[in-house]
């Protein structure tokens, strides 16, 4: 089914993970307070705001969509520290999430449009 829809010409972009329209009234995820916000968390690991460039591209190279943060983990607690001050944000942050391993999605998945990517390498 892959193969099928990388062969109809003109079709949407499947490598989205992030919607079209943004209302105008909600901040961009990437602002100043969300970031300040996510870089006071205390964490074992850390996070990365400014490295983000092999989290920003999928395995085949067809998707590109760079991250706000990358979560590098050190225990369960930092992904769940993270989760909830996203889920205490609110939906006006506009933040995704996305687990990454290696980077093996086909079609974007492991990406976090102005988001945050959880780093699951091991």
């Amino acid at each position: 089914i892959i193969l099928v829809l990388s062969c109809i010409p003109g079709r949407t972009n499947l490598c989205s993970n992030h919607s079209v329209s943004t209302p105008i009234d909600l901040p961009p995820s990437n602002s100043p307070h969300t970031r300040s916000t996510l870089a006071s968390l205390d964490l074992e690991g850390y996070l990365s705001f400014d490295d983000v460039h092999n989290a920003a591209k999928d395995f085949g190279n067809r998707c590109h969509s760079p991250p706000l943060a990358i979560l590098h983990p050190r225990s369960v607690s930092d992904i769940s520290s993270v989760m909830k001050h996203i889920l205490h944000l609110g939906s006006t942050s506009n933040l995704t999430v996305a687990a990454r391993g290696h980077g093996h999605s086909l079609q974007g998945q492991a990406l976090a449009h102005r988001g945050v990517v959880i780093s699951m390498e091991s």
